[in-house]
């Protein structure tokens, strides 16, 4: 027994650290802009370039995570005056019933559609819309689109298309795909806690998201790869059979989901589930995708996403974690609490909360994916990829607010 602990220990540790690098390096860029270029990004020769000058973030970051590890310290030592300490508990174990969460739940989707369904009928905002493929699906029928052989292949555009066609219009679907993820990131959240209140914060987080609202009825950059990805997480503890299809449908319809595989084997890992149903999952999963590279070689797909590979590019893999304080300049909440985020996450896995880890993990792997996307792949970070960080943040919050994860106890001369 004390073996297993001390591995534990080790996996916790370890997943930690990996994690703490990966979060510093994208926050460097958000208090010094151009620190990491200067430093390790090839341009040492410019001598007017202040490594070291700060941005508009700088003051915010340090001020507000002092003062959160500051607090969380008193915490932890036992320093708040047991009233302060009650409070902090009565957080911890709040929790609503089945119809209150249900009403909640009701309420947000109420007002976010409210707010938001009008969007869905006006023109879509990103150039990319006209320079993609997009217009296309209003000329070719639906029919004809089912017919090609490799059309489940793209299977993006035939989720538009069928918006398009049957719906009347193209951004419908992508918005019910934003709505789904909405309510996933509830479930999954309770899944994992085996609390509502806690569902409800992480749903409320990603909803009050800059990064969420602004894609949320988009057709240039539909959410149906994060949705179908979520999904799969979700399944691994109720449907499990499902969970490797959805998996492999996020990948038909964005390939970047491919390499998310890493971090999914690791969800499974954690996950707290049977042993046996991880083998399950797992032998399902190798089936899935040994199915879906025999298709891509099939059809031919797997020259064309590997042919658009290049040299890894160092200055560019530096410039990569520029991309969170770029791509979610509008989202203050995880920018200034990501990194205490991480702390309370590892405190929560050294407690034997092992799910902590998985979201550590999918953390740092999405964080990540911008340096090596731009440092491998002649493309460009886009905000939009960025939304899993959001999510998965999210989900993190809702973590912590499971009663064993932070909770101290009063102190000893309480009467």
């Amino acid at each position: 027994m004390e073996s297993k602990t001390a591995h534990s220990k080790k996996i916790s540790l370890i997943v930690f650290a990996v994690t703490f690098v990966i979060v510093l390096l994208s926050l460097v860029p958000v208090v010094f802009p151009a620190f990491l270029l200067v430093t390790l990004g090839g341009f040492e020769n410019f001598a007017n370039i202040n490594k070291f000058e700060s941005s508009e973030w700088a003051l915010p970051v340090f001020v507000v995570d002092g003062i959160t590890f500051a607090a969380l310290f008193l915490y932890l030592k036992k320093k708040f005056p047991n009233k302060i300490v009650s409070a902090i508990r009565f957080i911890f174990r709040f929790e609503v019933s089945q119809k209150v969460a249900f009403l909640v739940i009701v309420v947000l989707l109420g007002l976010y559609v409210g707010f938001t369904v009008h969007e869905i009928f006006e023109p879509d905002p990103w150039p990319d819309y006209y320079l993609g493929a997009l217009p296309s699906i209003k000329i070719i029928p639906l029919k004809y689109q089912l017919q090609e052989p490799t059309a489940i292949l793209n299977l993006q555009y035939l989720l538009l298309s069928a918006s398009y066609h049957t719906l009347g219009h193209d951004r419908i679907v992508p918005f019910i795909s934003s709505l789904a993820m909405l309510v996933l990131t509830y479930f999954i959240t309770v899944k994992i806690t085996k609390k509502r209140f806690a569902g409800l914060v992480a749903m409320s987080v990603l909803l009050q998201s800059n990064d969420f609202r602004t894609y949320a009825t988009v057709a240039s950059y539909p959410s149906f790869w994060i949705t179908l990805y979520l999904l799969s997480l979700y399944t691994i503890y109720a449907k499990w059979p499902v969970s490797s299809v959805s998996y492999v449908l996020s990948i038909l319809t964005k390939a970047i989901t491919a390499v998310f595989f890493p971090m999914t084997f690791f969800f499974i890992y954690r996950a707290d589930i049977p042993r046996k149903k991880k083998i399950q999952i797992m032998i399902s999963y190798g089936i899935v995708f040994l199915l879906m590279i025999a298709g891509f070689f099939h059809f031919g797909a797997a020259t064309s996403i590997t042919g658009g590979l290049r040299p890894f590019n160092l200055h560019d893999f530096w410039a990569g974690f520029s991309a969170l304080t770029e791509g979610l300049r509008f989202d203050g909440l995880v920018i200034l609490f990501l990194f205490p985020l991480v702390v309370g996450l590892y405190l929560a896995s050294k407690r034997g909360n092992f799910e902590a880890e998985s979201i550590m993990v999918l953390l740092a792997g999405m964080l990540i994916i911008s340096p090596l996307l731009i440092a491998l792949v002649y493309q460009t970070n886009q905000p939009y990829r960025l939304l899993p960080i959001v999510l998965f943040f999210a989900v993190g919050v809702g973590f912590l607010l499971k009663s064993s994860s932070l909770e101290a106890p009063l102190q000893s001369n309480e009467h």
